[in-house]
Formats: structure tokens, C-alpha cells, sequence
């Protein structure tokens, strides 16, 4: 397959032939798999590839979930002003405590998630290694076993409820309304499906980092050409626009207060 790159594949254009991207990636990890005597899978029924299939599934929707669970955070304040009406509090304590609230249930429920399906696809079918690899993109296609790519899904999620909450609560503050909040953080998501042309326009704003599984793989990276897109560049920005969002959460809150 690589090798009819070299030529375009000259006279087989019916051919339906993956891109060269991903033929590198898996010839990465097939060498991966040969260099480390690891028995090749080709199903998605054991307990390593299953896992892999289910947190592919969830780095895609994690995003919406976690807007679901963050949608009301300061909702409640607002309806229940007169509660804390002479009872002094600062914003800071607040938004950690929102923050806090919602790494635990999403913590809670990913790691369920993990856990539960790579033990009952082991237990159902078999059990593989923890160091089956995982296609990972950095400044370049590579290889990194699977426990690692946990962590580093854990890791980069820990940003993402930060900057979540952060948004929810400041929409809360301007919108008043759990469903406006909901669609706005929709909206900012469907900006993934824009022409790439136009999307890589927008690596300064959240959306491009929101779909994990396409950030983590290389194919955000491949589509829009720009090889210095990796989960630290997405981890960057979405730390600095929860920075933003919690002072201006911050300032209108007082302003209001």
C-alpha cells in the first residue's frame, strides 16, 4: 500500500485504498506487535481491544457528557440567591468546589467505564495484555502501550472538566437557563465537523481539542496539517480559556452580587 503511493496509484483509481496516514500508523503497530512478541488481535472482543474501542467511543462523546453533568452548576445559586443572602462566600471557593463535584462524577464514572469493560471482555472472551499498543500521535505517528494511553486519557480529561465546568458556570451567569447552556456548549462542539480549510483557523479556541479519540490518534493533526497540534497543545488551550471564562464568571458574579 505504501508503495502505490509512490506512484498515485497510477491506473487503479476505483481501488479503495486507506490514507497514507493511517497505513503508517498501522505498520507502526503491527511492528510494535512483532517487536515485542505480542499475539496480533483482530476483533474488538478481547479485554485490550475492547478497552481500546470503548475509550475511542468515549473520547469522542466525553465532551457532551460532561457538559450534560456540569449543565446546572451554578443554576442552583441563582434560583437560591436568598439561601446565601447573608452568608458571606467567596468565588474562588465556589468554583473549586463546582469543579471538585464534577471530577468526581466524572472520575467515577470513566474509570467504572475502564475498568468494567476490560474485565468483561476478559472474563467473556480473554484476556491481553495491558501493553497491547495504541496508535498516539505527539509530533509524529507512534506507538504507546495501553495502560499508558489510560493515563494520558485521564490526564487530558482532568483539563477538560476543568474547562467545562468553567464554561457551564459562566454561561449560567449570562444565559440563566440549563438548556440555553447545553445548546451553546453543543454549538462550540459542532464546530469539530467544519471544513478543515476553516477549522484550522480556530486551533486558538477550545473546539478543536474537544474530540480526544481524533486529537490523541494524529488524525486532527494529519487533516489539518499542522504537525504541533498534540493533546499538550489541546491541554494548553483549554486551560487558558478556563482561566478566561473563571474571571469573567468571577467579575460578573460580583458585579451582580
Amino acid at each position: 500500500m505504501q508503495a502505490g503511493y509512490t506512484n498515485h496509484y497510477a491506473g487503479a483509481n476505483t481501488l479503495n485504498v486507506p490514507s497514507q496516514f493511517f497505513i503508517s500508523k498501522e505498520l507502526n503497530r503491527i511492528n510494535y506487535l512483532i517487536k515485542h512478541k505480542i499475539p496480533i488481535v483482530m476483533n474488538n472482543e478481547s479485554s485490550a481491544t475492547y478497552l481500546i474501542y470503548v475509550l475511542s467511543f468515549l473520547g469522542t462523546i466525553i465532551f457532551l457528557y460532561i457538559s450534560f453533568i456540569s449543565a446546572d452548576s451554578w443554576i442552583i445559586n441563582l434560583k437560591h440567591q436568598s439561601v446565601l443572602k447573608n452568608i458571606p462566600y467567596f468565588f474562588k471557593d465556589e468554583i473549586i468546589g463546582k469543579i471538585g463535584i464534577n471530577f468526581i462524577l466524572v472520575f467515577s464514572s470513566v474509570l467504572l467505564s475502564i475498568i468494567g469493560a476490560y474485565i468483561f471482555a476478559g472474563i467473556k472472551h480473554n484476556f491481553v495484555t495491558l501493553n497491547y499498543p495504541v496508535n498516539f500521535y505527539f509530533t509524529h505517528a507512534l506507538i504507546i502501550p495501553l495502560w499508558s494511553y489510560c493515563l494520558v486519557f485521564l490526564a487530558y480529561l482532568s483539563g477538560l472538566v476543568i474547562f467545562v465546568t468553567s464554561l457551564s458556570m459562566f454561561l449560567n451567569q449570562i444565559t440563566k437557563n440549563i438548556y440555553l447552556t447545553i445548546f451553546i456548549e453543543g454549538s462550540i462542539y459542532a464546530l469539530l465537523f467544519l471544513p478543515k480549510d476553516i477549522l484550522k483557523w480556530l486551533i486558538f479556541l477550545p473546539s478543536p481539542y474537544l474530540d480526544l479519540t481524533n486529537l490523541f490518534n494524529g488524525d486532527l493533526a494529519n487533516n489539518l496539517h499542522l504537525t504541533n497540534i498534540n493533546f499538550l497543545t489541546g491541554y494548553l488551550v483549554l486551560l487558558i480559556w478556563s482561566l478566561i471564562l473563571i474571571y469573567a464568571f468571577k467579575y460578573l458574579g460580583e458585579r451582580k452580587g
